[in-house]
């Protein structure tokens, strides 16, 4: 039977494939070849035929395909030799064969001739030896301590500075060992005299207590930083030489009707008991910062210069009607009278 309507399906065309590009990168002892093509997938064998000049046999590699591409390196080449190769492809048919293609390996340079050697430089010319330095002198030894007569002491004096700073026990003062007193506290001794005091001139702190000397002259002792005269009926003058250094000043003296503050720029305590003052110039006195004071004679007290002042009491001082202070000061605690009245400037 026969069935109408009905052909045979066409058969799909085969696309041939067709070599694109060949190309060589040659070496002193190698060369690359490579081929590319197109419709490469329908490649069944490739490679390249290879030879040396004119009438030598042809070497014949297949290679793999390597996506539309193949690759392949010659090895043991002769520098600066000439070389042929051809492309050969085939999709399962018949083989077909580019046209050769020449090139020559890369010729070796001649090694260019080393430079002649540079002349060694000269050495530079020794430097004169520096002349051996001086030798430094020698730091002359401390001077040997040397005793200080009692005769320049009071005796009570004396015999209290032996007991407590003589280092050495020797029975004996050197000039060394008062040289290292700083602070003294004699409260507990009567003096006689202020002989002597004027040998401790490193002297910081001084402590008299209720002493009899009517007098305590200080003018050598200008390192002087606090002098506490305690409670003396008998003190009368404490003389000081411009007492820079000084910071604390306490004395108790009804009979001491004079105190002298000038030239003293950082005076920062002072306390004055039953002292007969009738009046006191403070106005060189900005860092003091704690004035307690009573028993005096004074009438006005002027504290305008003291801009650092914090605490202020005054208590039994029967004629102080008036305390100038500095205009806008903030104090951290201020104690007067009902009848001493608080004004500013």
């Amino acid at each position: 039977m026969m069935l109408s309507g009905c052909s045979k399906a066409p058969q799909k065309e085969v696309m041939q494939p067709e070599l694109v590009s060949a190309n060589v990168q040659a070496e002193y002892y190698s060369a690359v070849l490579s081929a590319s093509f197109s419709h490469a997938n329908n490649i069944v064998t490739a490679g390249f035929y290879f030879w040396q000049g004119t009438g030598s046999s042809k070497q014949r590699y297949q290679v793999p395909l390597a996506g539309n591409s193949i690759t392949f390196r010659c090895e043991d080449l002769e520098p600066g030799t000439e070389y042929s190769y051809s492309v050969f492809y085939s999709n399962g048919g018949n083989e077909r064969v580019s046209e050769a293609y020449t090139f020559e390996t890369a010729e070796l340079s001649e090694p260019e001739p080393e430079p002649d050697p540079e002349p060694d430089p000269e050495p530079d010319p020794e430097p004169d030896p520096e002349p051996d330095p001086e030798p430094e002198p020698e730091p002359e030894p401390d001077p040997e301590p040397q005793p200080v007569s009692p005769d320049l002491f009071d005796p009570a004096l004396y015999d209290y500075l032996r007991n407590h700073f003589d280092t050495d026990a020797d029975g004996i003062l050197t000039d060394s060992e008062l040289s290292k007193i700083k602070e003294l506290d004699i409260s507990d001794i009567l003096l006689g005299s202020h002989a002597g005091l004027e040998l401790l001139t490193n002297l910081e702190t001084l402590v008299t207590g209720d002493n009899w000397l009517s007098r305590f002259d200080l003018t050598a002792n200008h390192k002087l930083k606090s002098f506490s005269g305690g409670r003396s009926a008998h003190l009368k003058e404490v003389v000081m030489d411009n007492p820079e250094l000084l910071q604390t000043y306490i004395v108790g003296a009804p009979n001491l009707h004079v105190l002298d503050f000038t030239n003293c720029p950082r005076l920062y305590t002072c306390q004055w008991y039953d002292v007969g003052l009738t009046s006191v110039d403070l106005s060189d006195n900005q860092e003091l910062y704690n004035l307690d004071f009573s028993g005096t004679q004074l009438e006005e007290l002027d504290l305008s210069s003291c801009w650092r002042l914090k605490i202020l009491k005054s208590e039994s001082n029967p004629n102080l009607h008036t305390i100038w202070l500095k205009d806008g000061i903030i104090m951290d605690s201020c104690e007067v009278e009902a009848h001493t009245q608080i004004k500013y400037k």
